[in-house]
């Protein structure tokens, strides 16, 4: 059975005799009475996908709206959900060249290898950048005294919330320094409360952070369960602590309350663990260039590293010794 339509292959001026039965397009080359178009959103001379994937064999010409799909009577090949509506691997309005634009979640495993990279690059940061205070009694002194611990506070604050609003604005790279100098601030701030306590309850605290953070991101990255609502009210949660922490801060001034805050705070933190594992694969759905795919790799990155802080001072505070 012949059929007149487009042929993908050639100068589209020109038809060819379509064989439906499988074995690939007869070329003709004769010229058509009114010439034709490429379908839309494929440039002229290159072949759409279901030409390359069949050679041409189920193209039919459609007389009303030509479309350059294949014939709607035949049953779609797997990958395409209809033959009316260009598939989502293929970028609208683009040029087709063979390497039609995809997701990177079957990367998942190899960027999760990069978002554990760069959080534990910021731990170690960190660390450094806590231990050099830690040694020089004077530079700490000097920070309070001139309120620039304060400056530094806030400084982080601007960091983590440019990072995370302006994402989609800034490039990778920058997304990587801001997190790496965002980590290395943490590290100041945080020597003044690492002084308070020993040296084995820092390190026994550290230990069973990496324990209870490695359960949770295996179950948060391996689990087929959706944890979007979950997440929901985790965040919900963060929020309600924050605002119940500077109350007592300020006002109430409780150890109970601090007490509850705590564990509460320790909780939300252990559960936005598997949840901010499992938002990455999320992210990278949407993820379809390799900068969008290193975005993602760079802001889980910061995601799991302020969890794992989180829980690292929450079990510090609950049983570590001053």
């Amino acid at each position: 059975m012949n059929n007149n339509g487009n042929n993908p292959y050639s100068n589209p001026n020109y038809q060819s005799t379509i064989n439906l039965s499988g074995t690939g397009p007869t070329p003709t080359a004769t010229p058509p009475s009114t010439p034709r178009t490429q379908p839309a959103g494929y440039s002229t001379g290159i072949p759409t996908p279901q030409a390359q994937q069949y050679g041409g064999a189920m193209f039919a010409q459609n007389n009303n709206a030509n479309t350059g799909y294949a014939d709607t009577t035949t049953a779609p090949p797997p990958g395409y959900a209809n033959y009316g509506t260009p598939q989502p691997q293929y970028a609208p309005g683009g040029r087709y060249d063979g390497n039609p634009a995809q997701s990177y979640i079957g990367h998942f495993a190899q960027i999760m290898s990069g978002v554990f990279g760069y959080m534990f690059a910021g731990l170690i940061i960190t660390a450094v950048a806590a231990m050099v205070a830690m040694t020089n009694t004077s530079f700490m002194v000097n920070l309070v005294e001139s309120g620039m611990y304060w400056g530094l506070v806030v400084a982080e604050l601007v960091l983590v919330f440019t990072i995370s609003l302006a994402i989609n604005k800034l490039s990778s790279a920058a997304a990587l320094f801001i997190f790496l100098a965002y980590s290395a601030l943490n590290g100041l701030t945080l020597s003044f409360i690492l002084l308070a306590y020993s040296g084995a309850s820092v390190a026994g605290a550290f230990l069973s952070t990496a324990l209870m953070f490695g359960a949770m991101a295996v179950i948060g990255g391996t689990t087929k369960k959706d944890l979007t609502t979950m997440g929901g009210f985790l965040i919900m949660g963060l929020v309600g602590i924050i605002i119940a922490s500077i109350v007592n801060f300020l006002i109430l001034d409780s150890s109970m309350l601090d007490f509850g805050i705590t564990v509460v705070g320790l909780l939300i933190f252990i559960g936005l663990t598997a949840y901010d594992t499992q938002k990455i694969k999320a992210n990278l759905q949407a993820a379809t260039t390799a900068e969008g795919a290193n975005k993602v790799t760079v802001i889980g990155a910061l995601a799991l590293y302020l969890d794992f802080i989180n829980i690292f001072l929450r079990l510090l505070r609950l049983f570590g010794r001053k």
